[in-house]
């Protein structure tokens, strides 16, 4: 999908039309985005419908998960309702992301085959559960205690009524569990660091967890998780495809409903396997020629022998934008113009090329030369010259300051914001987010810029099929996450001690410079030293705790360290040495430390 973008010098409006906070219908620019983004997907295949409700057992009568305090832990029943198979895709939303909310809102018990269930949309994971000879082996046990907790018991109340920890090591392992062989292959540093597949040969069945989902996959998440690796992950499907591929009959993962069918799985397999690849080659093919990354994700486009394929469509997670590019989840850049085009609109609302060279040559005049280099180069990215302007610096200028000095040589923010009302009104929206993101970044008081680049983005956002309250409402604060005890004290305490290191305050350990403390844990047999050196943190792992410490914590328990890392609770440690708690030092986890030369 791609908005048609024409270079328009805007004209000087003298009044900029009403903006607000409310949601704007979809323009006829975006409506024809939508209808172009779709042109090659075939809305009557219904197969992916009837393999979700293929199984069914039986549904909840709500959503609604509580937590055992009684906060509410998910409550998903409106978004249920406001997606229903008898509601119409609204004009607002691509067809392709209604239809894939529409399959994913299947919150039921499923009979996948013989013995294998599955219990959808208590979570964002799906959880697997299998009737082997000797108890019940659980697959994917959800991401929260109370999402878990609840589809469990619905499984044993709706279905019917021993699991144990298994490590897999190496490439291939064969295992029978509760009386079922199970073969496993690990598939390291494809979706995720660690991750495996499944295949139980007696039923034909093949868990691929979450390297083959029904949908387009991240490479680069916008969350910020490790990136994966392409050749990894297309080496792994296509091992799966020569080893089970004459065999397999039914595909299970982690986030989607299952494939059924040896041809049908074989087909999805080999999909996932070329969207991925094809992605990746593309890329690396046009960086080889220079292309830059904005200009990769704009040249790149999927063949329509993949492109017609639902279940491996480039928006409804992974996005081909972002998978073929790095990304800073400013929504600003997402579809941000590349370089040249930039440039172009850049110095046609200058006023030109000549208006563009005169500001450079008063900026360097005046010894701005960041901001003369910078302007420059949109110059030569333009494909023009300009002439001999010398520059004392190559350094840019961190957002705020480029943002205002956009502001201020396009005339003000008056004359930003009317440029940009211009551009909106005739479907420009990429170039007026980008002008209006400027303008925020100037003055992030102003109202009517956020206002209008919240209008931008969600006349794109609709044509997308991957899914700016912020800009129109605010930032909102989110709760401090509630991870309960059961993951802090499954964490292991090298972990613990790293997400400490990367919270202290430096001012405060810079008063502590050279502090030496010792930490033991009896139970588990650990032991560290922790090291403040020029206000950084060194949690070393040591055989024997060094006698030149300050001073030493023992516990009998990890969780008694946990405590007075975490929380200052000195109870069930011991303390040998002189202490003193410095809360301030960890700025956000309080940690009793030791502070040198006191008693």
């Amino acid at each position: 999908m791609k908005f048609t973008y024409t270079l328009y010098a805007a004209p000087v409006f003298e009044t900029v039309a009403a903006l607000d906070d409310s949601y704007k219908p979809a323009t006829d620019f975006t409506k024809q985005a939508i209808a172009d983004s779709v042109a090659n997907l075939n809305f009557s295949d219904f197969t992916d419908f009837e393999d979700v409700d293929r199984g069914f057992v039986v549904a909840p009568a709500s959503l609604r998960v509580v937590e055992v305090s009684g906060q509410m832990a998910s409550d998903a029943d409106t978004f249920l309702d406001m997606v229903h198979d008898d509601k119409p895709c609204p004009k607002t939303v691509n067809p392709s992301t209604w239809r894939q909310a529409q399959l994913m809102t299947r919150v039921r018990a499923y009979k996948v085959i013989d013995k294998v269930y599955q219990i959808r949309g208590f979570d964002l994971a799906v959880i697997t559960i299998i009737k082997a000879p000797g108890g019940l082996i659980v697959f994917d046990p959800l991401g929260t205690k109370a999402t878990a907790h609840e589809a469990f018991d619905f499984y044993l109340k709706e279905v019917g009524p021993n699991t144990d920890t298994l490590e897999i090591t190496k490439d291939v392992e064969t295992h029978i569990i509760a009386g079922l062989t199970f073969e496993f292959m690990l598939t390291l540093s494809a979706e995720a660091p660690t991750e495996m597949h499944s295949w139980i040969e007696d039923w034909g069945l093949l868990n691929t967890g979450e390297n083959a989902v029904m949908s387009a996959h991240n490479f680069l998440t916008l969350r910020g998780a490790k990136a994966r690796d392409p050749m990894k992950w297309t080496t792994c499907i296509q091992q799966k495809i020569q080893r089970y591929g004459d065999l397999v009959q039914t595909m299970i993962g982690q986030h989607h409903w299952p494939n059924f069918g040896n041809e049908n799985v074989v087909e999805h397999l080999t999909m996932t396997r070329d969207y991925i690849k094809f992605t990746h080659d593309q890329s690396v093919c046009l960086l080889n020629l220079g292309f830059g990354m904005e200009e990769i994700s704009k040249t790149i486009e999927m063949p329509k022998s993949l492109d017609s394929y639902f279940n491996t469509r480039g928006q409804h997670y992974g996005h081909l934008k972002h998978n073929s590019r790095e990304w800073d989840a400013n929504p600003a850049g997402f579809q941000r113009l590349p370089p040249v085009e930039r440039a172009q609109q850049f110095v046609a609302d200058m006023g030109g090329i000549e208006a563009v060279i005169e500001r450079g040559q008063w900026h360097h005049n005046n010894g701005n030369s960041r901001w003369c280099a910078e302007s420059m180069n949109q110059v030569v990215l333009r494909g023009q010259h300009y002439g001999h302007l010398k520059h004392n610096s190559r350094e840019r200028l961190p957002p705020v300051e480029r943002a205002q000095q956009f502001v201020a040589d396009m005339g003000g923010i008056k004359a930003v914001i009317e440029r940009g009302q211009w551009h909106h009104n005739n479907g420009n929206y990429r170039w007026c987010a980008e002008s209006m993101n400027q303008a925020v970044f100037s003055d992030p008081s102003n109202r009517q810029a956020r206002y209008l680049e919240a209008d931008c983005l969600e006349q794109i956002g609709y044509a997308e099929e991957s899914g700016t309250q912020e800009l129109r409402h605010g930032k909102k604060s989110y709760p401090e996450p509630d991870l309960g005890e059961s993951f802090l004290f499954e964490m292991p305490l090298r972990m613990m001690l790293q997400s400490l290191e990367i919270k202290i305050d430096p001012e405060m350990a810079e008063q502590s410079n050279g502090l030496s403390l010792n930490l033991e844990v009896k139970d588990t047999n650990e032991k560290f030293n922790f090291i403040i050196s020029h206000a950084v943190l060194i949690s070393l792992p040591v055989d024997v705790l060094p006698t030149t410490a300050r001073a030493t914590v023992t516990a009998e328990k990890k969780k008694a360290m946990i405590n007075i890392l975490t929380t200052g609770d000195t109870s069930g440690v011991s303390v040998s040495g002189v202490s003193l708690p410095l809360p301030s030092l960890w700025g956000v986890s309080p940690l009793c430390l030791m502070e040198p030369g006191t008693s």
